[in-house]
Order: C-alpha cells, then structure tokens, then sequence
C-alpha cells in the first residue's frame, strides 16, 4: 500500500510538472502578442513605461491635458523601463515594449514559484510536495501578472516571507528587521496594496506578545517608510501622487471579482484553495509553534483583504492570489498538524486538487493564447494604428503640442502618449462617477482644441460621459474612422 502511494505522489508531482511546462510554453506564446491588453488593463502599465522611456514624468496631474493618471506605484515601471533603455527599445517601439514587460513579468513569475517552493521547504515539506506546491503556486498567477506589477509585488512579499522562515532564527534582530521593512516598503512601492505585507508581521508580532520584535520591526518599518516616501516625492509633487495613487483607484463597489468567480461554473476549481485560506489561521495560530502562527495568520489576512479589494469596480481574481500562494505554505503545517494516519490522504488530496485546478488554468490560458484567425485580427489592429499614427502626423500635420480624443483602447493611444485625451479610459469606465474634475477637458472639445476623433467603427457622435459632440468625416483609414468634431 505504501508503495502504491509513493508512486501516486510521485505520479501527480509529475503531472504538475508537465502542466507546468504547457503553461509555459503558452506563456512564452503571449510574449510577442500584439494586443494591448491580456489582463488587467495591461495598457495601463505599458503606457507609463513608455513614459519613462520617452524621458518624461511617470505622474502628471490628471486634471489638465492630456489627462493621463498612473493607478500604480511606479517600481515595476521604473524597472521595465531601464530593461527597455537596456534592450535599446524605443518609446515608440510599442510591441517591443510589451514584450521587454512580458518577459521580466514571466521570469518574476517563475521566482515566484521558486520563492514557494523555498518556503514550503523551510517549514519542512519534502521535495516532492514543495515542487508540486510551487507548481499550483505558478497556475495560480492570474493574466494580471503576465505584464503589471502584481508580477513584482507578489515576489517581494513571498521573499520577506523567506526572512521570517528562517529556520530557528530570532526574529528579534536588527538586521531580519530591516530586511523584511526593505522588502515590504519595495512591495508597496511596487503596488499599493501589498501594504497587507507589513500589517500581518505586525499583528503577528502582537499575537506571539513578542513586543521586543514588534518594536525593533516597527522602527526599521517607519525607517523604509521615510525612504519610500522621499523616493516617490522625487517623483512628482505630493498633490500629483495622491491624485493617481489614491484618487484615482476609487473607482466604487461593485462585486466584478465575484461574478467572474461564480457566474461562469469556475469556482468549483477554487473552492479549495480558498478554504485552506481561512483554515490556516483558524487551525495554526497560537496552536502551532510561531512560525506556523505566522504563515497561517498571513494566508486568512491576505486573503481577507483580496477578498474585500474585490468588491472594487474592475478587480478581478488577481486581489486573491497573494492569500493563496501564503495559503499554499501554511498548508504544509495543515498536513503536519494533521493526524499521523490522515496525513497521507490529505498529502494526496492537495495534489488531486492542484492537478483539477491546473488542468483548468492551461485551458484557460489556451483559449487566451488564441487561434490563427485571432492572431491575425490583432496583427491587423496593430498594423491599423500604426498606419492612423502615420496619417495623423504626415496628412493631418499632427504636431507635438497638438490632441486627439482616441475612443478605443488600442496601440494608437501609445504610439501617440501625451497626444490622447484621458487615455486611462478604464478609470472612467469602472467609477460610479469621474474621480477627477475634468471640465478642462469639456472646454477642450466645445471650443475646437481636439484636432481630431479617431474611433474603431463608424460614427457620427461623440459620446462622452454626459457629453454629446457631432462628428465630420475626414478619412477611414484601414479600419479606423478619423473626424473633426463639428463647431457649434
């Protein structure tokens, strides 16, 4: 009987594993794809890399021309920008830039995974099950990490992690202190709300009453805090950052991530995951020793606080990885605290489980890799917006100092950054009602400072929040429809 189990064990890591692989190789195919967009308003963040790359300001206040507001902190765009220096790829190199993006996203996917399965190692898991772990670990990354910053903020959690799991180490020392500061200020100045990552070392700290660790944690913390804050303060003006990193992510409730889970016969392939996340601190804190303590109270908050970041407008599946991956680790102590004779069949079960649950992550991602005709409809859209950007400047003599109001989200709002008006179009789409005054943008359009529309289908009006404008044809140009507005 033992041996048959051993071979299962070994069977299902080796099925992982080969999962593992598709989703690479689909990956891989994603690389060079030429939509704007494979998750998450991925656009977003590529149009702030192009920014930077261009040598202006990732901030600019998004209240006056071209009403541009960057939602995340800018340490992932300021690393795939030096890629980009470093590759010699130009602003104006839009899929390049996708490209240089995707790519480190998926090389930082693939540590993560690794950060996993070094962590389930450090709490005592056997090769076999952390390489099965860190396989599920990768499935679980969302398309929000295939080219956005979750891709950065994620790993540097996992890695403060890393610091904490030291084996029979004092958490009581300057130097893990500072390391786990550096790393959580890092993660928060790669996306906000990886400040969960300081909050659950914090109450952990409280939990275990170990008030010598909580106060040396502290200080190191506000120490990082003062540095990230003077780092983001070269940036751009304080009023300037908290018009993009806070105004504009107030987009109101509404439960998108709860649809998306339920409404499409998926969350069967969840479920699991997410019970193990509120387990964890029901059967690990204060039971186990700390550092099981540890993992179990990090996976319920951080799943916690994904699942209340769900209800935003426009979140997605992405808020709940980081309390899944956390939920992964502290299963490792689930099985150990398990009684001897269960121990097995619960081994098992998680990697039945992992297999379901990868198996659908590879289908899905198949059917967003996409067929040949698909392909060739976004290789045609690229091509269409390369020629508009082309028309625009050579026919219409487009200057640099000169605006369009572009309708769509596609490559042409890149290849014309700084030019499109209110290019985060997703920002309006997703509030209950515009974060920002945008009134100079009204007089823009009624007094004739647009010196063109462009949209991807016919049209005769410009529909615009409450806003309505008449349109005149100037030109169609492969598929894509150019106007001046009509003056009153």
């Amino acid at each position: 009987m033992q041996v048959v189990e051993t071979w299962a064990r070994h069977a299902a890591v080796v099925m992982l594993l080969l999962g593992t692989l598709a989703h690479l190789v689909l990956r891989a195919g994603l690389l060079n794809d030429p939509r704007v967009d494979l998750g998450g308003a991925e656009i977003n963040v590529v149009y702030g890399v192009q920014k930077l790359v261009d040598g202006r300001p990732l901030y600019s206040d998004p209240e006056q021309p071209p009403f541009e507001a960057i939602q995340l902190a800018p340490l992932y765009h300021v690393l795939v920008s030096g890629m980009a220096r470093v590759s010699g790829v130009g602003p104006l190199d839009t899929q390049g830039l996708y490209f240089v993006s995707r790519s480190q996203a998926l090389a930082l996917n693939l540590l993560t995974a690794l950060l996993v399965l070094l962590l389930c190692r450090k709490n005592g898991a056997n090769l076999g099950l952390s390489i099965a772990l860190a396989c599920i670990g990768f499935a679980l990354l969302t398309e929000h990490f295939y080219g956005r910053s979750d891709a950065l903020s994620t790993p540097l959690m996992l890695a403060a992690c890393l610091v904490l799991a030291e084996v029979n180490a004092s958490l009581l020392s300057w130097r893990r202190s500072f390391a786990v500061a550096v790393f959580s200020a890092l993660a928060v100045l790669t996306k906000q709300t990886a400040v969960i990552l300081p909050l659950f070392v914090a109450v952990h700290f409280m939990v275990q009453r170990d008030w010598r660790s909580l106060a040396r944690f502290a200080i190191a913390g506000a120490g990082a805090a003062v540095l990230a804050l003077g780092l983001l303060s070269c940036m751009a003006s304080p009023d300037v950052l908290w018009k993009n990193l806070v105004v504009a992510v107030r987009n109101g409730i509404e439960p998108s991530m709860y649809k998306e889970l339920f409404d499409r016969g998926v969350y069967k392939y969840h479920v699991g995951w997410h019970a193990i996340a509120l387990l964890a601190p029901m059967l690990l804190v204060r039971r186990g020793r700390p550092l099981a303590s540890l993992f179990g109270l990090a996976a319920g908050l951080a799943f916690v606080a994904g699942a209340l970041g769900g209800l935003k407008s426009g979140s997605s599946l992405n808020y709940l990885v980081d309390g899944l991956l956390l939920a992964l680790v502290a299963a490792v102590f689930l099985i150990k605290q398990a009684p001897e004779r269960w121990q097995p069949w619960a081994h098992m079960a998680l990697l039945g489980y992992g297999l379901l649950f990868m198996q659908h992550r590879v289908r899905l991602l198949d059917a967003r890799v996409g067929d040949d005709a698909q392909r060739a409809t976004h290789a045609f859209s690229l091509d269409s917006d390369r020629r508009t950007a082309a028309f625009l400047r050579d026919s219409l003599r487009l200057g640099a100092e000169d605006h369009v109001m572009i309708t769509y989200r596609g490559h042409l709002e890149l290849l014309l950054n700084g030019q499109g008006l209110l290019p985060q179009k997703d920002i309006i789409q997703w509030s209950t009602e515009p974060p920002f005054d945008l009134h100079r943008l009204k007089e823009m359009l009624d007094q004739g400072q647009v010196r063109a529309v462009v949209t991807d289908a016919p049209a005769d009006t410009l529909r615009l929040l409450s806003w309505r404008h008449a349109l005149v044809p100037i030109a169609q140009v492969n598929g894509r429809w150019v106007f001046a507005i009509k003056s009153n």
